[in-house]
């Protein structure tokens, strides 16, 4: 959103964002001072390489934007996530932004994001994901029931999303 975007290049991940700054704290790189200054990023030029957890083995087999947030998944099953949670998005029980990469859960196998160019910010503050059971997990926004846990309460943990069966 607001032109942000993840770029992986031989196991290093980087990071663009192209917005008006409004959440700037939101994501720490290897650049000046630990902070990005997304208020003069524009373009591929302007990527900054994202800090690492630090004691994580595996290899990324996936990284994403979703809103403002973003999150990485290692091959050990490990699933990070930062950046913009006021919904819980993050899955990490609560509703601090995170301007690192946090572990948010085990056992991942597959991330499912919302992509959304619509003005309503609750659109995209939800994911998903599926882990080795075969199940399907969600958190963030759902005002309407959108994660479909069978409540409307936002949930910033992820729930195992039982309708959805097993693989």
């Amino acid at each position: 959103v607001n032109g942000m975007f993840t770029l992986m290049e031989d196991g290093r991940l980087y990071l663009t964002h192209a917005d008006n700054g409004a959440y700037s704290t939101c994501y720490e790189t290897h650049g000046p001072f630990g902070v990005m200054n997304i208020n003069s990023w524009y373009g591929v030029e302007a990527t900054q390489e994202i800090v690492y957890p630090q004691n994580e083995t595996g290899k990324i087999i996936d990284c994403d934007t979703y809103g403002n947030a973003c999150y990485i998944l290692y091959d050990t099953g490990n699933l990070y996530t930062w950046g913009y949670n006021t919904q819980g998005q993050l899955g990490l029980g609560d509703t601090a932004n995170r301007n690192r990469p946090t572990l948010a859960a085990n056992n991942v196998v597959q991330v499912f994001v919302t992509h959304t160019i619509a003005a309503r910010t609750d659109e995209y503050q939800r994911l998903f994901i599926k882990k080795t059971d075969g199940k399907i997990y969600g958190c963030g926004y759902n005002a309407f029931g959108q994660l479909g846990i069978g409540t409307t309460a936002n949930a910033t943990s992820f729930v195992e999303i039982t309708g959805a069966g097993v693989n």
